[in-house]
This record gives C-alpha cells, sequence and structure tokens, in this order.
C-alpha cells in the first residue's frame, strides 16, 4: 500500500476528521482558521499561491491527489496563502489538535516530510532553475516533457502564472514553437505532435 494510501486510512480513522468537496475555481483555504488545518488531497488539484501585505502574488506550485495542504504551506513573516481548486477537489481535513493521535505515526512523519520536501523541490525547479540556468523555452521544454508532452490549462495567461512566467514571453516562445511544429496549441491544451523530433529539438537547446 502506497504512502499516500495508507495516509487517507489513518486521517479516516482521527477523531473530528471531516470531508470537504470544491467546484473548479472555489476558494479552498484562505483565513487563518482554515489555515490551522491539515488537508489531505483525495481528488482534484489545488493552486497555492502566497499573498503579501501589498497584494503582489507568488505562485508556489500545485499540489494534487495524495498531498498534504494547510498549515504545512504556512509562510514566515507577513504573507498570507490562498488556496483555490484547479479542479473539482475532495479533501479529508483534520484540525492540528486531533493530529496529536498521529504524533507518533511514522507513517504520517514520512509523509510530511515527502510532501514538504517536494514543494521545496518543486517551487525551486521554478525559480531558481529558470531565473539562472535555462531560458523560458528551455525550462517550458523540459516541463512538457516531465509531464508527458501534452498540457491542459484555462488559458495561457493561467498557464504562464502557474510556472511563473512573465506573460508576454511565454506567448512568444509558445508561437515559436508552434510554428516550428514542435508542438501543437489547442484553445486549452498543448500537445507534442512528434516526439522524436521534439526530443532533438530540447536537446539542441543544451
Amino acid at each position: 500500500m502506497e504512502v499516500s494510501e495508507r495516509l487517507r486510512d489513518m486521517f479516516e480513522k482521527v477523531e473530528g476528521v471531516a470531508e470537504y468537496t470544491f467546484k473548479k475555481g472555489d476558494k479552498v483555504a484562505f483565513s487563518a482558521e482554515e489555515m490551522e488545518m491539515i488537508y489531505l488531497i483525495v481528488e482534484g488539484e489545488i493552486d497555492i499561491n502566497y499573498v503579501a501585505e501589498n497584494g503582489n502574488t507568488m505562485h508556489l506550485l500545485i499540489a494534487g491527489k495524495g498531498q498534504l495542504v494547510g498549515a504545512v504551506d504556512l509562510p514566515l513573516g507577513s504573507w498570507l496563502v490562498n488556496m483555490t481548486a484547479r479542479t473539482k477537489v475532495k479533501l479529508l481535513g483534520v484540525s492540528m489538535d486531533a493530529l496529536s493521535d498521529l504524533e507518533d505515526s511514522a507513517v504520517f512523519w514520512k509523509a510530511m516530510y515527502l510532501d514538504v520536501s517536494r514543494k521545496f523541490r518543486e517551487f525551486g525547479e521554478r525559480t531558481f532553475t529558470r531565473s539562472t540556468a535555462v531560458s523560458y523555452e528551455t525550462f517550458f521544454l523540459l516541463y512538457l516533457k516531465e509531464r508527458g508532452y501534452q498540457l491542459e490549462f484555462n488559458s495561457l495567461a493561467d498557464l504562464a502564472y502557474c510556472l511563473n512566467l512573465e506573460y508576454r514571453n511565454f506567448f512568444r516562445v509558445v508561437k515559436k514553437l508552434t510554428e516550428r511544429g514542435i508542438i501543437v496549441k489547442e484553445r486549452n491544451r498543448i500537445s507534442v505532435p512528434d516526439v522524436p523530433l521534439f526530443q532533438s529539438y530540447l536537446k539542441e537547446r543544451f
């Protein structure tokens, strides 16, 4: 049994556990009270953003099935956290106090470690690596490859936002790759028609 499945089984046995369902676009959590919970994603994806006092927003990552969100995402300082459902989402929520039932569980702490380390790694890849090591184009190609050569999204602007890329430059990259036949851009989808050609083109970027 995978860690996420064992974790779900454990969550369901905690006293006071609650199930939450959200529609696409719903705010999952953004108040201090709601952030005092630990949520296990049973179904769907959640967009996690940090919001500064001046209104500036920094996209952290997209969390999916089997991951923990909530209090584990609270930033330091005066930043707030905003979580939005990217799809239909189902969560199991447990209060921080109720988590005392799991404090001796190696499975729980392993899941916490894996989840937090993944978030640091993914955020680092989307910020430090992109801005210091590779171009917008190469970063996007690597991301597309990692996602199985196809992406679905609400809009190109939304995709740029989720990748922490400036929209106008990202639009030029997509246009260039489309014109060269490396990708096919549809209304809400980008796919790779010729994987060997894509891989050859990506190899040339290094």
